[in-house]
């Protein structure tokens, strides 16, 4: 009794094992429940279904789905492969685009009960009117806005903002770019605050020249001589580079270290040690070749008195870093400020990369000209297999710019004047030439004893001592 009692409570209608349809009984084999359907009382009840049987047909479904009825009165749709459920009706796609589709309107089953509620309302409303001869049909689909603007009454919509493209190549472009900026921003996010990249590297000429790009370079965790290294390489492109070490007869500073490019001398260092005569000639390179670049400007704490005063002379031609080296206006500027002229520094270039018996050819032609008054002048100026060819109104106009497209010529890496003037200005060679030193105090040193000397005044002393002996006797 007992035992019929617990199966006739779990095979009652409404319980949670009752849940499954009758697809899923058909399924299961009758043997496993032959004994239990012999026991239990069995009732027939009659189930009411709420919904229309035409709204909800299965004429239409997709291969491999059903239609069943749910306890709960309404239709739901299995797969019968996959067992995936749906309240509403699927329907197959076919060759029509996912995303911009128009939608049956029967697979929307709130949507289609009420335009079929609302079409036989107006239907009923126009057989009864004598007046309207009209019957108002159901749509079949629905589009993209129409179905939109049903939904939105239930569910909130957030509007998003995206790009179209006309092609595929301006995409690509889009997103090529789009990655290198996000780069960029993560680069300055790695890096701290001090002026530790350097992204403005551009190199001079025509705007539609391939080679006029950008070029960062990252300053931290590297030492000058690297830095050099990595500008000569990534901008300047040259290979003829080298670091010529001297030994000087100082006791200080015992090494000097001169960066050499293409033949032309640039920074120039000293140290006790060959390793920091090179650093300080690497970043006295970098702030003749980058003069806008704060970061090669060591730290006034760390400095000694010299080389503040260094760094003093360097900052004093800042004004002639916005100059570029074949401006006109840089004589006339030269003058005021009792700076070198050009050709005083042209000079003191070729003394100083070719030696004192190498000659600065300068050759002055008169043109011809439509007008008397107007006189103009080619002047062309040379030093072994370097030369450069100006025109000028008078000769001492054309020595100062041939001078200055010289200059040009032998340092095709400076752009601006104030490079130069760090390089080959007379205030700042002499104070490299005539470098002070620091003295110490000069301290005796300490010898061994002059036996000899201590026997010559052993002697000289009883000589002295005697004579005065004897008087006392006496």
């Amino acid at each position: 009794m007992n035992e019929t009692a617990k199966l006739s409570k779990k095979f009652t209608p409404g319980s949670d094992s009752n849940m499954d349809d009758e697809y899923d009984m058909q399924q299961q084999p009758m043997t496993e429940y032959s004994e239990t359907i012999l026991k239990q009382e069995y009732k027939e009840e009659a189930v009411t279904r709420p919904y229309d049987e035409k709204s909800c047909s299965n004429n239409d479904l997709p291969k491999g789905w059903e239609k069943i009825d749910h306890d709960s009165g309404m239709p739901i749709y299995m797969n019968t492969e996959t067992r995936v459920c749906s309240f509403s009706k699927p329907y197959f796609l076919g060759t029509n685009s996912l995303k911009n589709h128009e939608i049956p309107v029967a697979n929307v089953p709130c949507l289609n009960q009420k335009l079929n509620n609302e079409t036989q309302i107006d239907t009923n409303f126009a057989s009864t009117s004598s007046s309207t001869s009209f019957s108002k049909k159901c749509p079949l689909t629905l589009s993209h806005a129409e179905y939109r603007n049903y939904c939105s009454k239930i569910f909130k919509f957030r509007n998003i903002k995206f790009y179209k493209f006309k092609s595929w190549v301006k995409r690509r472009e889009y997103l090529r770019k789009q990655k290198t900026d996000s780069k960029i921003k993560d680069l300055h996010k790695s890096i701290s605050d001090s002026t530790t990249l350097y992204s403005i590297v551009k190199k001079e000429g025509n705007a539609l020249n391939p080679e006029d790009t950008q070029y960062v370079i990252n300053l931290e965790g590297k030492s000058y001589v690297g830095i050099l290294h990595e500008y000569i390489q990534s901008v300047l492109k040259t290979a003829s580079h080298t670091f010529v070490v001297k030994e000087l007869e100082q006791s200080k500073y015992p090494y000097l270290c001169t960066v050499v490019l293409d033949g032309i001398q640039y920074g120039v260092g000293t140290g006790p040690t060959k390793k920091q005569a090179k650093v300080d000639a690497a970043r006295a390179t970098l702030q003749i070749l980058l003069p806008t670049v704060k970061h090669f400007q060591t730290d006034s704490s760390s400095q000694t008195k010299n080389e503040i005063q260094e760094n003093n002379n360097f900052e004093q031609y800042e004004i002639f870093d916005k100059l570029t080296v074949k401006d006109t206006r840089i004589p006339q500027i030269c003058a005021q400020s009792t700076e070198s002229t050009p050709y005083e520094m042209l000079k003191l270039c070729v003394k100083k990369n070719f030696g004192e018996g190498s000659n600065l050819l300068c050759e002055m032609e008169q043109m011809q000209s439509g007008s008397d008054t107007d006189n103009y002048y080619r002047c062309t100026m040379a030093v072994e297999k370097y030369s450069a060819t100006v025109i000028c109104k008078d000769k001492l106009e054309g020595r100062q710019k041939g001078a200055q497209a010289l200059l040009k010529v032998l340092h095709p890496h400076v752009h601006y004047f104030g490079s130069l003037l760090r390089l080959y200005s007379h205030q700042h060679y002499e104070y490299n030439e005539n470098k002070p030193n620091e003295h110490k105090p000069k301290t005796r040193p300490y010898r061994n004893p002059d036996i000899k000397l201590l026997k010559k005044l052993r002697k000289a002393m009883l000589q002295l001592e005697s004579p005065t002996n004897d008087r006392k006797k006496m």
